[in-house]
């Protein structure tokens, strides 16, 4: 079963309203967070070629560097794997275990922003009102990923390899722009 689990806020508050001479104001303050974590199952490799070769099972003493103390190839806690059996039914199942490590990846988004804006009109031209604004923005943007071992590893059979990722930037920005009518 493949799941997807998503969370998300986004606030703003603002005001805008008039200042003195025809001149008005606009100014808000955002925020968003988003949360999207992807459960699934994936095969480790090193546990299927395991598998294969007798030590399959998750009571099986096989270590990340072979065998353990104890562990006979199909014999106690150890089972072979066959990826070529009529069914699943015909397996012991407990070397399923060896083809269905859950994984997960969880990207969580992060977005403060903050705009200032007045605009207005700045006298007469023939061709009418001598228009203006000008404002600032600031923005900070981040994004956090997180991926679970198999998927770091690089040995998943589907979903590897990848990399875990914290990123941030924070951007500022003036403006201003005229309409002059002539």
């Amino acid at each position: 079963v493949q799941r997807n689990e998503a969370n998300q806020f986004h606030n703003v508050i603002g005001g805008k309203g008039p200042l003195l001479g025809g001149w008005n104001y606009a100014a808000t303050l955002t925020s968003s967070w988003s949360s999207n974590v992807f459960r699934d199952h994936d095969t480790d490799m090193n546990l299927f070629q395991a598998g294969l070769n007798g030590y399959g099972g998750q009571n099986c003493n096989y270590r990340w560097n072979g065998p353990g103390v104890g562990a006979v190839a199909g014999q106690g806690n150890c089972f072979y794997l066959s990826p070529f059996a009529k069914d699943n039914q015909a397996q012991n199942p407990g070397a399923l275990y060896n083809i269905q490590t859950e994984v997960f990846s969880r990207t969580v988004r992060d977005i403060e922003v903050a705009d200032v804006v007045i605009d207005g009109t700045l006298g007469r031209l023939p061709g009418g009102d001598i228009a203006g604004a000008f404002g600032a923005q600031w923005r900070r943007e981040a994004e956090s990923i997180h991926n679970s071992d198999l998927l770091r590893s690089g040995y998943a059979a589907f979903g590897g390899p990848a990399v875990d990722r914290d990123a941030d930037r924070t951007v500022k920005s003036v403006f201003t722009e005229w309409n002059l009518p002539i």
